[in-house]
């Protein structure tokens, strides 16, 4: 592909999804939105607020509410939003230039996860390069995550992808930076520490080092962003904030998995199932054990393979085991796979089926339940004859992460350098 195709490609990519910013997205912008205003305003501890913590504490903004449950890094660069809407727009007026805003945050750090993706040493030949760039710029999930719905997943895999790609480089202090980062914008970005930490430990000359280097920068990294938060005595509500995650009691927040087919055999039609009684944390802790499980046994079918693409892989891996068993995950969750997958993809032909089944999935599942946005519609049917569509695609998931362990578990070689 020459210089111009591939400038031709981006270009296109990046046309479409600035061209669906003024969509209003979904629920979350509004969520979003709150957090900006408030974050901007009080600073991230005033966000939180330094009162006895409490459950329902809610910001409001323009006659909304929301509970704020995001770690203090997503929170501060939505404050960073902001402040930079706040200079250009002193009233913060609630429109579609708020919408614009909040939804530049994630489209920039796609853009630039992009950039990495087209510069990143890991990957050997320029043509693997240019095809992780665009098969992850390019995919329409990633576009209807992204730009079309606003979420804010881009924005965490950008730090998660970096530890990556880091630790494959053995350089500890960078992936222990962007890991702690990654996690403190959503906590999803924990999945990204088997690759990074079998990775180091399997330098053997330099382990204990570039460990020590890695745990220390991410401690630096957690200290800058909570020291704030400690001076001003809102470390109480901080942790209420980020606790309320596991504390929802949903066996599935419209994530097609494993707990929506069974919140589907319990109600019917499929809808978000609670279980408000004490075996919720029983289950809770099971559904982590098999997770842990899971996940472990790919790092030991990852043992001894330590270039960037079986890193990717385990960390994909880690992502869509997390999406498909555990509790309470929702519908965007499975994002921070995909860019991953490219990585993948890009140099190991037969992962490529799969990454086009999990984008498919990924996709679908956002649009049947919030279409192109709040309001703008066009969401697939969630009925077809007798089926329901949700509980059939989480059908599919289940089995794109069986096949998924199939592909680790053969771990195919490398294929032989492509001309650069």
């Amino acid at each position: 592909m020459s210089r111009r195709q591939l400038l031709a490609l981006l270009l296109a990519g990046a046309l479409l999804q600035i061209l669906a910013l003024p969509l209003p997205g979904t629920v979350d912008v509004e969520s979003f939105k709150i957090w900006s205003y408030h974050a901007s305003a009080e600073g991230v501890a005033g966000a939180y607020g330094t009162a006895a913590p409490r459950a329902d504490r809610r910001l409001s903004f323009n006659g909304h509410e929301q509970v704020l449950d995001y770690p203090p890094a997503g929170v501060a660069a939505l404050g960073v939003v902001g402040r930079i809407y706040r200079a250009f727009f002193p009233a913060f007026p609630d429109d579609e230039k708020l919408t614009i805003a909040i939804k530049l945050l994630p489209l920039t750090a796609s853009a630039v996860l992009t950039l990495v993706l087209l510069a990143t040493p890991g990957l050997d030949t320029r043509r693997a390069r240019e095809g992780a760039a665009l098969l992850y710029w390019l995919n329409p999930a990633v576009m209807l995550n992204v730009a079309i719905l606003g979420y804010l997943d881009a924005l965490c895999a950008l730090p998660a992808v970096g530890a990556v790609i880091a630790a494959a480089s053995n350089a500890g202090w960078i992936a222990g930076a962007l890991f702690a980062l990654a996690c403190l914008i959503k906590p999803q970005g924990v999945l990204v520490l088997p690759a990074i930490a079998l990775a180091l430990w399997e330098r053997r000359e330099t382990r204990m080092r570039e460990l020590a280097r890695a745990a220390g920068a991410g401690a630096a990294v957690a200290a800058l962003f909570f020291a704030p938060i400690v001076r001003a005595g809102a470390t109480a509500n901080a942790v209420w904030a980020v606790k309320r995650l596991v504390t929802d009691h949903m066996l599935s927040g419209n994530a097609t998995n494993v707990w929506w087919i069974a919140g589907a055999a319990l109600h019917r039609p499929a809808q978000i199932v609670l279980v408000v009684n004490a075996s919720y944390w029983l289950l809770l802790a099971a559904t982590w054990i098999v997770v842990l499980s899971a996940i472990a046994w790919a790092v030991r079918a990852t043992r001894g393979r330590g270039d960037l693409a079986a890193l990717a892989a385990l960390s994909a891996f880690a992502v869509h085991a997390y999406a498909v068993l555990a509790l309470q995950v929702h519908e965007n969750h499975l994002f921070l796979a995909l860019p991953l997958l490219a990585i993948v993809a890009a140099s190991r032909p037969d992962y490529r089926g799969l990454l086009l089944l999990v984008s498919l999935v990924a996709a679908v599942n956002a649009n049947l339940f919030y279409g192109f946005g709040d309001g703008i519609g066009y969401a697939l049917p969630r009925h077809v004859a007798f089926f329901d569509t949700s509980v059939v695609l989480a059908l599919v998931n289940c089995v794109s992460l069986v096949w998924h362990a199939a592909l680790l578990r053969r771990a195919p070689a490398i294929e032989p350098a492509l001309a650069a």
